[in-house]
């Protein structure tokens, strides 16, 4: 029996191999709540085309199921991820937001308690 958090996770393997469906549940509310979180964390700011990164997030399709790695990417569109990097890093005419570390930060307990519920109800712990 699995009690601890970190037990669990690191049963998260097994959940992709034994309950794929569990497993891709797991990473697509995961994904969802950090693309939330990301949006409530992204500043706004003037643009000219009026795209707002905070409007502009992506969730990707699932990846590597092939290879038995279920997961998603999370981060922004076309339209704006090529400029996301100047507000988080700064430059020498802004100072540095770090949204995104922030975004990681808050996201990481969320996660690891949607993998460790899903983990659970999938192999039955």
């Amino acid at each position: 029996m699995t009690k601890g958090l970190d037990q669990i996770l690191s049963r998260l393997n097994e959940l992709q191999v034994k309950a794929p469906k569990a497993a891709r549940s797991a990473v697509k509310e995961a994904a969802d709540e950090t693309e939330q979180i990301l949006k409530r964390n992204t500043p706004v700011y003037f643009v000219m085309d009026n795209v707002h990164a905070k409007d502009d997030t992506k969730v990707t399709s699932f990846k590597g199921g092939d290879h038995g790695l279920i997961s998603k990417d999370i981060g922004f569109g076309r339209a704006t991820g090529w400029r996301i990097h100047f507000p988080d890093d700064g430059t020498k005419y802004q100072k540095a937001q770090g949204f995104e570390e922030k975004t990681i930060n808050e996201a990481t307990p969320i996660v690891k308690e949607i993998y460790a519920t899903k983990v659970k109800e999938g192999l039955g712990l």
